[in-house]
């Protein structure tokens, strides 16, 4: 009678417990990637520069006692070696001098030698240490009156003095200018924050999760000043609507950290997603209306549901006929590498609901209900997943993220990291790694 009882709707029973649709907070296990930002500042056009600014006359003074000046005769040159600049200023000095019974004027020429060495702190800031290494009299000008030269060493002077805080500030403001970092990779860090959509047919998502930054030493070739920033940051790209960023407070700009040389490759993690509506839409498509019998027993599959419990999928089956009610299963979603699709392994009735069977509809499990549940879980990616892994690799070949930045890219290898489950879809992440520049205009040449 107890059976019976079960099944007929006017008696009182505990029916299965729906199991709780729950999800693990999972901190994305993403693969940490290094983003290389190479730098590139021309000292060439820099000495072009500062041959334009610093024309002509660069310092002149007139008093009731005495007049100085001094000329600009020939371009400056600049030496780069490592962070240390070097640079020859030739001039033409001009003095007039009141003697009391009479004035007096001479010219002379002058080579000064400067060096600036230069480095970038922590906080991102320029560090210019600027001295007057030599200066060579090529004409040391003497005034004369007859036969008697009268010395200026005390206007000579005044006037290097003068003059080289003249030259070394235009100097320290070009580098200072050229080499102001933190200008672009502020602006950077603050746009990669946001998701980039980086292809609208299909929607791909470029998400770049900065978390520090670091820089090898300045290098110098020639007039070149050279190198690397690499940005660390977890990267992915997934497919769909626009992707909601964390935090709402924009991170700020991390301390500089000098390192030798990149020691990782670029990681992109790829993120294929069936959510749980699609995928209950497909298991619908196979089994709803599908009958199961044992004897003079038989049930009808009448709607399917899939949600998760932790790392457990779970079928909600609403059946009707013999037993009318839902009955629960649970497995667990893993990526078939060779099929490209999602499949379920280690399926069963949920704990709850196999005790309730047991008791009372054995039968159910004659016919295997839960094998042919199983054989219809199955959820191909192929399609998404190809379009994923081509469509990214074409557009960051050559990617412009806006009118100063720029993104290109090599992938090569992918691997799967991991199937789970989250509030929305059975995701698989998959890792692609290669080679990821960002191009910053203002930073190359």
């Amino acid at each position: 009678m107890f059976p019976a009882c079960i099944l007929m709707s006017s008696c009182k029973t505990v029916k299965p417990v729906r199991p709780m649709e729950q999800y693990e907070h999972l901190n994305e296990e993403w693969k940490t990637s290094e983003i290389n930002v190479p730098v590139s500042i021309d000292f060439g056009a820099m000495e072009k520069e500062i041959n334009a600014e610093l024309g002509g006359i660069l310092y002149e003074e007139d008093t009731d006692a005495y007049a100085i000046r001094a000329e600009k005769t020939a371009d400056v040159t600049l030496a780069l070696n490592g962070q240390e600049l070097k640079y020859y200023v030739p001039l033409k000095i001009w003095v007039r001098k009141d003697i009391g019974v009479a004035e007096v004027q001479a010219e002379g020429e002058v080579a000064m030698e400067f060096k600036t060495n230069f480095e970038i702190n922590k906080d991102w800031d320029i560090v210019t240490t600027t001295e007057l290494l030599d200066h060579e009299w090529l004409t040391k000008p003497r005034l004369k009156m007859g036969f008697i030269d009268i010395p200026v060493e005390n206007l000579m002077s005044i006037v290097l003095k003068k003059s080289s805080a003249t030259i070394t500030k235009q100097i320290d403001d070009q580098i200072e200018s050229r080499l102001d970092l933190r200008y672009y990779i502020e602006d950077t860090w603050k746009t990669l924050e946001a998701p980039i959509e980086i292809s609208k047919d299909p929607k791909l998502w470029l998400e770049v999760e900065p978390t520090a930054i670091s820089m090898t030493p300045l290098k110098s070739n020639g007039q070149l000043v050279t190198s690397s920033i690499y940005i660390e940051t977890n990267a992915s790209i997934s497919m769909g609507e626009q992707p909601k960023s964390d935090s709402t407070t924009p991170k700020t700009l991390p301390p500089l950290d000098i390192a030798g040389a990149a020691i990782k490759g670029f990681q992109l993690n790829m993120i294929a997603d069936v959510p749980y509506e699609e995928a209950a839409i497909l298991a619908k498509k196979h089994m709803v209306g599908e009958t199961f019998e044992q004897g003079k027993y038989k049930v009808k599959v009448e709607d399917i549901d899939i949600y998760g419990s932790n790392k457990k999928l779970v079928v909600e089956t609403d059946l009707s006929g013999s037993y009318k009610g839902k009955v629960y299963l649970e497995g667990i979603p893993f990526y078939n590498e060779s099929k490209n699709q999602i499949e379920m392994r280690e399926v069963d009735y949920e704990l709850k609901t196999k005790n309730f069977l047991a008791k009372t509809m054995s039968w159910i499990f004659h016919k295997n209900f839960e094998k042919r549940i199983k054989k219809q879980l199955v959820f191909p990616l192929d399609k998404q997943f190809e379009t994923i892994k081509t469509k990214t690799a074409e557009q960051l070949k050559d990617f412009k993220v806006n009118d100063n930045m720029r993104i290109q890219g090599i992938l090569d290898e992918i691997k799967i990291e991991r199937t789970y489950l989250t509030p929305k879809s059975i995701r698989v992440q998959f890792a692609s790694s290669g080679n990821l520049n960002l191009f910053i205009d203002g930073l190359e040449n």
